[in-house]
Parts: C-alpha cells; structure tokens; sequence
C-alpha cells in the first residue's frame, strides 16, 4: 500500500507538472499569436501612415503644380528647381506669348544668368529645327574636338538649340525686340499648326521672318519629355503646355547676384526658394512636375 500511495503520489506530482508545463505552454502561445498579431497590426499601422503621408505629399505637390500654372496662365513668373542632385539650378520661367518688353526686363533683372527659350519639342518639329550640336558638325567649320560631350545632361547632342533673332529687330539685344523675337516664335508657331504647313513649307516661313545666330538661343525639349530627360528643356515646356498655352518658354537662371557676397555661382535652392517666398512667386522642384505627369497618365489610363 505503502509504495502504490508513493505511486499515486508521484504520478499526481506529474500530472500538475505535466498540467503547469502545459499552462506554461499555453500562455506562451498565446503571447506569441498576441505579439504576432500586435506585429502585424502595427506593420498594417505603419503602411496606412507611410500611404497617408505619400497622399499628403502628392496632394501637396499637386496643389503647388496647380498654383504653378495658374500664374503661367495669368502671364507670371514661376521658378522651377530642376533637382539637387542635378544642375542644382533654380530657372525663373515665363510663357513666351506672354513676354512683355517689362516682364523681360524683371525677368532678367531678377535672374541674372543666362535668357533661352525652351521649346516643345512639337514646335521644334514643326519647323524642323537642328540643335546647334548637330547643325556644327555638318557645317564641318569647327574642329571635331571641339564638340560638346556628352555626359548625363547631353547639353551638346540633345537640348541646346541655335540662336535667333526677328528679322524686324536692329540688334536684336534690348527688352522689347527680344521679347518681340520669343513672342512671334510662339505666335508663328501657331499660325503654322493652323494653317497645316509642312515642315519645310514651316522652315521656309520661319525664315522669311527670323535669321541667325541671334541674342536668344533655343533649348529643345526631347521628343519623350520627362519620361527621359529632367532638365529645364522639358520642364518649362511642360508647365506651359499643362497651362493650355503654347509650348515655347523663355526662362533665366538665378546667379547669386548679392553684392556683398563670395559666392558667384548659380543661387543656392534654398536662397532662391526665399526669393521667391519674398516676390510672391511660385517655387517648384522638378520632381513636382514629374509627379503631376506621372498623375495624370495614370489618370488617362483609367480612362
């Protein structure tokens, strides 16, 4: 009896031990599914706060967009960043239909760099026009080694243009014939969609009016936009065409232009994002523009 009681005993002492082990077991399950649960819970958390912030951004950047061509439309300035990590150049642009011998005048005064006009690349195919790049080389009046190379930007080989002028201007260099010449191109450019001119008949016509080189030079937006290229050369051209204007630009780039000041480089982002806040105009980076193109193709595509 003795060792059938010390039996029963012992295998008591198991099952509580067995039946605590199992507990034990238990509650650890259920703070693994607990801990499990809490996890994914807060990965879900984490996604909704990460698409509500990229909503709020895109909304954001929209709405800047918006503004944006709302004052192209209305004749304004706008500057636009291309990126940090490119040029790193702000641009003050402005619609070529637009250009007033006054807006010029603000436009360079408060840009101080370089003036061009960058252009859709519809109009450059309407008239057929070469890039300086290509036009040189098959001049053969320069050294092949001179030629541009051709790096990220592809200034040489894919953007910049020739220069021009208005055949009605004298020098071509004051505010109101070179407004004159960025404000007719614009205009011919319609009048030759109008009246559905081929690219040689459109050349021709282009050059009863226009000779070269002149005080403006083109910029050429390539045929694929900012699906390919980023640069100021597409960037302006797009602001104008999204404000339902014709696709010819004219824009400057911001130089340090302080007085007192060391630095003679192109105007840091952050100074010309301050310039702007003080003028009351428009700043854009490029990446806004590429999110409102980007919007809108999906948007097309829904359709």
């Amino acid at each position: 009896h003795g060792s059938s009681s010390s039996f029963s005993g012992r295998t008591s002492h198991v099952t509580r031990v067995a039946g605590s082990h199992s507990s034990s077991w238990k509650n650890v399950h259920s703070a693994t599914i607990s801990s499990s649960q809490s996890s994914s819970q807060i990965q879900e958390e984490d996604s909704s706060k990460a698409q509500a912030t990229e909503q709020t951004t895109t909304t954001h950047s929209n709405a800047i967009v918006d503004k944006a061509i709302e004052d192209i439309r209305a004749g304004k300035l706008v500057a636009i960043l291309d990126a940090v990590d490119r040029e790193g150049e702000t641009d003050l642009v402005i619609a070529a239909e637009h250009l007033t011998p006054k807006a010029l005048r603000l436009l360079r005064t408060s840009a101080g760099g370089e003036l061009y006009m960058p252009v859709g690349h519809e109009v450059t195919s309407a008239f057929n026009l070469p890039r300086a790049g290509a036009a040189l080389a098959a001049s053969r009046t320069i050294p092949q080694a001179m030629a541009k190379s051709v790096g990220d930007m592809c200034q040489g080989s894919c953007s910049v243009g020739i220069s021009l002028d208005h055949r009605s201007t004298k020098t071509g260099a004051p505010d109101d014939e070179r407004s004159f010449t960025c404000r007719r191109l614009a205009a011919l450019y319609e009048e030759v969609v109008d009246e559905g001119l081929s690219p040689a008949e459109a050349a021709e016509r282009l050059s009863d009016e226009y000779h070269v080189p002149g005080h403006i030079f083109l910029c050429h937006e390539d045929p694929n936009g900012l699906n390919v290229r980023r640069g100021h050369s597409e960037l302006g051209p797009y602001l104008v065409r999204a404000a339902g204007l014709t696709p010819v630009a004219v824009a400057c780039v911001m130089l340090n232009n302080a007085p007192d000041s060391d630095d003679y480089g192109a105007l840091r982002p952050e100074l010309a994002r301050r310039w702007c806040e003080d003028h009351g105009v428009v700043f854009l980076e490029g990446a806004d523009l590429v999110q409102h193109h980007a919007t809108n193709v999906e948007l097309n595509k829904s359709r």
